[in-house]
């Protein structure tokens, strides 16, 4: 049975720690120890843990407080390390958090289950899984394909049983009860959920962005867990012994000398963000248009609000508490939206996010979330209409993407990042976060 480790990578200086977990954390206080802690565990074990918390900053937030960890300001993982045609490598598997009630409840009975070794691909709360991922696969056409496509963790021979969905006139909900339908080990079912709990929280309807943004989510992590490998091979190794010497310590004077200098180097590199913002003026019309919704679902609750004792909407130049504006910058967050559309993307975002909330509550009656989405779609065509003059959507484009692009550099900024200008060749490289 492979053996996984749950990982928590600090993201300022991308050093890592492997959380050890206590038996009683998932076996119950009944059945578990609280005299032991194991840094190796079963995948199982690791989920039973971490789906008592609703996301990835509650639980780092309880690590922290409670000396686990230094800092709150954690990417936490799971990490293995398998073989394969005689060559040994590191698997990156994403943490399970508690996103839905129902689906949780599931997840955790099957493991509890299969750690005890009674892993049985007829259970009931596998039906219910298995009726999501179908019912799920049918009407995003965007989830379905990055399944088929590799996006997700999920393996591809369990995607490829849902290929026969595509051009179903109905929800082919026998599709589980077909003879090789199915997962057959722990692992595929529980990355099934982490799919699942991925695509709702990219977006809560079929979009073509909801890819994109699925690519991003791979994108902001993955280099910074890559450069890990070559000490996560060693500290994940069967046989480690907490405190031994790595690999490192074999070099000569000078291969150390060496090899600092170039991890000095390369941590210098990666903390440089430019200061200018690019903006790609060659998108045609509909991209730009795309551009312009994707942006107005990311941006922070208040980015826009209505002054007090006023019918004017601003926009809150708060948001940058770490490296303001430039005159030209502030400038075109100032009077690039015109008009009522301030006031239309206002409300365009606080309507997307109640709609998004009410679909992930679980609570919310059908008829009052068909209401929603009739007051988003309201939105859309209150500022599509003003789409209709070029000008007005060349110059909304420009406005969301100075904003994201000076959110991103603040957050980079707040992380560590020094910002240098395009006189330095540097920023030419690694501008990309």
């Amino acid at each position: 049975m492979d053996t996984y480790y749950l990982i928590a990578r600090n993201r300022k200086d991308n050093t890592f720690k492997v959380l050890k977990l206590q038996e009683t954390w998932y076996l119950g206080r009944e059945k578990g120890r609280e005299d032991v802690f194991t840094r190796g565990n079963n995948l199982e074990a690791i989920d039973l843990v971490t789906t008592r918390f609703s996301s990835e900053s509650e639980m780092a937030e309880r690590m922290a407080m409670h000396g686990y960890i230094p800092d709150s300001n954690v990417d936490i993982f799971i990490a293995s390390k398998r073989k394969k045609d005689g060559k040994s490598y590191i698997r990156f598997d994403e943490v399970l958090y508690n996103q839905n009630a129902n689906r949780n409840a599931a997840i955790r009975r099957v493991a509890q289950t299969s750690l005890a070794g009674d892993f049985r691909a007829d259970s009931y709360d596998l039906g219910y899984i298995y009726d999501e991922v179908i019912s799920l696969a049918y009407s995003a056409d965007d989830y379905l394909d990055m399944l088929l496509d590799g996006e997700m963790n999920v393996p591809k021979n369990f995607a490829e049983q849902l290929r026969v969905i595509k051009g179903q006139v109905e929800i082919p909900t026998d599709l589980k009860d077909s003879a090789n339908f199915g997962a057959r080990d722990y692992a595929t079912v529980r990355n099934i959920v982490e799919s699942i709990n991925r695509l709702e929280s990219l977006g809560c309807t079929s979009r073509e962005d909801r890819y994109i943004l699925n690519g991003e989510f791979i994108e902001v992590n993955i280099g910074k867990r890559m450069a890990l490998v070559p000490e996560l091979a060693v500290q994940l190794d069967k046989d480690y012994v907490e405190g031994q010497l790595s690999l490192f310590s074999l070099l000569d004077e000078e291969g150390k000398k060496k090899v600092v200098e170039a991890t000095a180097a390369i941590a210098a590199e990666e903390k440089l963000y430019p200061a200018k913002i690019k903006v790609d003026r060659s998108l045609e019309k509909d991209q730009k248009r795309k551009e312009i919704y994707r942006v107005l679902r990311s941006l922070p609750v208040g980015a826009i609000y209505k002054e007090r004792g006023s019918d004017e909407f601003k926009v809150n130049l708060d948001l940058f508490l770490h490296y303001p504006l430039a005159e030209d910058e502030a400038k075109k967050v100032n009077t690039y939206l015109t008009g009522n559309l301030p006031k239309y993307f206002a409300w365009y975002m606080r309507d997307y996010r109640l709609l998004c909330d009410a679909n992930k509550d679980g609570f919310t009656p059908p008829s009052e979330i068909a209401e929603m989405q009739k007051d988003v779609e309201y939105d859309i065509k209150r500022i599509d209409n003003r789409f209709k003059s070029s000008k007005c959507l060349n110059m909304a484009y420009e406005w969301c993407m100075v904003m994201e692009g000076a959110l991103k550099r603040d957050k980079a900024v707040s992380e560590g990042a020094k910002v240098v200008t395009d006189t330095d060749d540097k920023a030419k490289t690694y501008g990309k976060k």
